[in-house]
């Protein structure tokens, strides 16, 4: 309301002052009122805006956190198959398994854990050394059934099993130039013996 229309209603001079005053004191608070949410509204904006970016910042630390702890596991893990890999090897070596034809196993066996992979290896290589010893014991029995006796004809083939080779011969003729034997001695006669 304006002061004209207060004094058209019948107010006197005073009154209408003194609600223009009360009025204005009315009006001064409510604009007081009205700034302060003003600034309330835009401080919560502000502390949203701080609040979203403190955000990002944290998950950004959170991500890089995440990668870094991604790169340690990775890192761990292929330390991991490396000494797996390095304690497999040992054990290969151990047993003279090296090669190339070894590396596949080997590179089967590296990506196990630990005690797994050496528990296999080493049966592998249990099972390996056995097979070759194996085979060694066989190839030593067939090369020492074909072979002949030096020292006598072979019985089998229709030798005669007094007859000397040609080497024992030369082994005999040999061994008496180089080694001449001295004179025997006449054996001496029996002795009677008494008894009583």
């Amino acid at each position: 309301m304006t002061r004209e229309e207060l004094l058209a209603m019948g107010l006197t001079e005073e009154q209408v002052d003194k609600v223009m005053a009360d009025h204005a004191k009315v009006v001064q608070a409510a604009n007081a009122k009205a700034d302060k949410y003003k600034t309330d509204a835009q401080k919560a904006a502000d502390l949203q805006k701080q609040l979203d970016e403190i955000e990002q910042q944290n998950l950004s630390e959170l991500e890089k956190e995440k990668k870094a702890r991604e790169v340690a596991e990775k890192q761990a893990a292929d330390l991991q198959k490396q000494l797996t890999q390095t304690a497999v090897e040992g054990i290969f070596a151990k047993a003279n398994l090296t090669g190339d034809e070894f590396a596949g196993i080997i590179g089967a066996l590296s990506a196990l854990d630990l005690e797994t992979a050496k528990t296999n290896a080493e049966s592998f290589v249990s099972g390996i050394s056995k097979r070759d010893e194996a085979n060694k014991t066989q190839w030593q029995k067939e090369t020492f059934d074909k072979t002949p006796n030096p020292g006598a004809g072979d019985p089998n083939k229709g030798g005669d099993p007094g007859e000397k080779s040609a080497a024992a011969e030369y082994a005999k003729q040999y061994s008496q130039q180089h080694n001449p034997q001295s004179t025997q001695a006449p054996t001496p006669a029996p002795v009677p013996t008494m008894t009583f």
